[in-house]
């Protein structure tokens, strides 16, 4: 019984001791979820391995590189309606443009804000009928589309880039809750994206000691 005893919390020190060496340091995390990667931009000394963590329900795959415009932008028309924006279903490559326009009577307003942070990237004038705002994204991403006078008429704008890796790294497929890690060795500013899904995308800024 004594030896049974011993054993037992035997397993469970090695159990907490390999837990406690397989933490992973907040500082240096890089969270995927929901077609968002966060923190979206990463300050990190030289030496400094940092982690993405697929937190999400699908495969994801990292790699480095940019996503850029498109070659010939194209202008979408998105109507404002009296309870819905239309097309409701929104995506637009990188470097095209989006036109809202009132078709109601009322006087509407859009502000376009990052759908993870609910930063503001974009406010309208105040538009009477018939009247238009154009807006042109400046990053690949989603986004979130509201009617600032009538808050329940919103909708998602995915912002899609022309994938151009550099070949750094790449973390071939992320299955959910798997990581991946890069060491960076040398200052400098690395962007990357998920080529799974392409309007996830961050930087990691490195600064010599």
């Amino acid at each position: 019984m004594r030896r049974t005893m011993f054993w037992l919390v035997a397993s469970v020190v090695v159990i907490l001791m390999l837990g406690c060496g397989s933490s992973i340091d907040r500082d240096t995390l890089i969270t995927i979820e929901d077609f968002d990667v966060q923190p979206n931009e990463l300050v990190v000394p030289v030496g400094t391995t940092v982690v993405w963590s697929n937190t999400d329900n699908i495969s994801h795959r990292i790699v480095s590189g940019e996503l850029d415009p498109v070659t010939f932008p194209e202008i979408l028309e998105v109507q404002i309606l009296n309870n819905r924006f239309s097309p409701d279903d929104i995506t637009i490559a990188l470097g095209d443009s989006i036109l809202f326009r009132n078709t109601t009577p009322l006087i509407r307003q859009i502000e376009v804000k990052e759908n993870a942070t609910l930063q503001v990237v974009f406010v309208s004038p105040r538009l009477n009928q018939n009247e238009t705002a154009l807006f042109t994204p400046d990053s690949a991403g989603r986004f979130l589309a509201i009617d600032s006078t009538n808050t329940a008429i919103q909708t998602i704008i995915d912002v899609v880039g022309v994938a151009d890796p550099d070949g750094l790294f790449d973390s071939g497929v992320l299955l959910p809750g798997e990581n991946f890690e890069f060491t960076f060795n040398t200052p400098g500013t690395f962007p990357y994206f998920c080529s799974n899904h392409q309007i996830a995308n961050g930087v990691v800024i490195v600064e010599a000691d």
